[in-house]
């Protein structure tokens, strides 16, 4: 029986998480906005996200400062298999987030709204696991296609969810 690709690929990232190594996302990161570029409204003066996984589960938290000093918090639980979870964050609910994991250093989430992908992410880290990019898929209110490429730097290896600035 043969099996397809992404499978394969999917167990092996398992298999590697799962005897001790290291997920490449578990840090601290901060958005340097010198090599980020955003289509679509003002980016964020700063941002911060910490995402800490045990085996398959993620605990992702980021907290943004906007350009106006107005601050915003979000956080969610997921499992890499494309189930939507809901978001909570400093203002209620947001959109619903679902993640599917390409390999160790890739991962899609997909925002909804009323069961229809309203954006899309892909979150990469590079081969220095210093660096992760990520690319975020949208369109305005005229339906126009929308691309922000957020560039983060790992400031700290693991998942603390404790870092200041975050509740």
């Amino acid at each position: 029986m043969r099996l397809p690709i992404w499978m394969v690929l999917w167990m092996v990232a398992g298999t590697a998480f799962a005897i001790g190594e290291t997920d490449p996302f578990d840090g601290t990161w901060r958005l340097d906005m010198s090599q980020s570029h955003y289509e679509s409204g003002d980016p964020p003066r700063e941002m911060t996200i910490i995402i800490a996984t045990d085996g398959a589960r993620v605990h992702y938290r980021s907290h943004a400062v906007e350009r106006d000093g107005r601050s915003s918090d979000c956080e969610y639980q997921a499992d890499y298999d494309g189930i939507p979870v809901t978001v909570s964050g400093s203002s209620g609910l947001m959109l619903p987030v679902a993640l599917t994991r390409f390999g160790p250093r890739i991962v899609d989430a997909t925002y909804m709204r009323a069961f229809r992908v309203v954006a899309s992410s892909r979150r990469e880290i590079d081969q220095t696991g210093a660096v992760m990019t990520i690319t975020t898929q949208s369109k305005d209110a005229l339906g126009r296609a929308l691309t922000n490429i957020g560039v983060y730097r790992r400031v700290a290896v693991g998942g603390d969810t404790r870092v200041r600035g975050l509740r």
